[in-house]
């Protein structure tokens, strides 16, 4: 289980791709970090096309940003 918040303090949102900001970023690292079942800070890397690895704990997961209309 994950504990209080992530710094994301190496985490420059300005080269993550021009959908996301730090709000989508937290909720991507928030299910990341579930799925890959990592307590640790992840490392994201922005793969182009809303597309996003992220890599933790000897794991990784590719994730896609999609914005619904209206949100």
């Amino acid at each position: 289980m994950l504990q209080g918040r992530r710094s994301n303090a190496k985490v420059d949102i300005s080269q993550m791709g021009p959908s996301i900001n730090a709000k989508r970023y937290a909720n991507l690292e928030k299910i990341a970090a579930k799925d890959l079942k990592c307590n640790e800070e992840l490392t994201p890397q922005y793969l182009g096309e809303n597309q996003y690895q992220m890599i933790g704990c000897n794991a990784e997961g590719v994730y896609e940003l999609r914005c619904i209309m209206g949100q």
